[in-house]
């Protein structure tokens, strides 16, 4: 069987009709809120609290429905199965990519494949019409057993938050799989120093007269579209920042 991995709906509404296999849409933002072994009930209740928080229309049945059961799908693919990731090179895709990988892990290995979107399109397949997703398919990036488990590997010290464990990881990725270490490097420093993200948010905060939620996104997935934040990741570090220095 083949089957196709997508990163979300977005993905899901313009995939080309022309490609065979099932997909499975991977519904989640684990580059925010709790970390956990997705195996743990508990796990999954912290999720759906956190989102809940985010977006009040997340209901129990929608979670469980949508997103549950649909990463759920990733534990059942057998070895006999080729599983292509469609999965972005920005921090939230690849966060979600080692997680998808780790779910594959504790089988016999099957045959996967990245597909990286075309040069020019690294935070994006939006932008990429059906023909240029063909081409991107056909450049599908092999991952085999070693750096499947390798992944595997990042995607449990990233639950730990074990930021040196990461580190060390990431000096055995290997060329072909470059934009994954460039990914850990923004999630190290994202926690160090005062943070990447928030970072580049004081200093869109300090540039603007009247600072706003709006032009302040803007302005963030203009400078740092390698995080690949969504709104609610954005104004989270918007409001932590605001907080800072008792404006919010």
């Amino acid at each position: 069987m083949k089957y196709h991995i997508l990163n979300g709906d977005a993905l899901q509404q313009r995939f080309p009709s022309t490609i065979q296999g099932e997909q499975i849409v991977f519904r989640e933002c684990f580059v925010s809120g709790p970390r956990g072994r997705t195996t743990d009930p508990n796990f999954w209740n912290q999720r759906l609290n956190y989102l809940q928080q985010l977006a009040p229309e997340t209901t129990p049945t929608l979670f469980e429905n949508k997103v549950v059961q649909e990463i759920d799908k990733i534990s059942r693919i057998t070895p006999a199965d080729t599983v292509y990731c469609w999965f972005e090179e920005d921090l939230f895709c690849q966060v979600n990519f080692w997680t998808c990988i780790d779910l594959l892990s504790p089988q016999e290995a099957c045959e996967v494949f990245w597909v990286r979107p075309l040069p020019g399109y690294a935070y994006g397949y939006a932008g990429m019409n059906n023909q240029q997703c063909l081409k991107a398919l056909e450049k599908a990036v092999p991952v085999d057993d070693s750096n499947q488990k390798l992944l595997a590997q990042l995607a449990v010290a990233y639950d730990q938050k074990d930021l040196a464990k990461m580190a060390q990881l990431a000096e055995q990725i290997p060329a072909i799989l470059e934009p994954v270490r460039i990914a850990v490097q923004l999630e190290i420093s994202r926690h160090q120093n005062g943070g990447g993200p928030q970072q580049i948010m004081r200093g869109i905060l300090t540039s603007q007269v009247h600072p706003s939620f709006g032009s302040a996104f803007q302005a963030f997935m203009q400078q740092a579209p390698e995080y690949g934040f969504g709104d609610l990741q954005v104004k989270r570090i918007f409001e932590d920042v605001l907080s800072e220095n008792g404006t919010e």
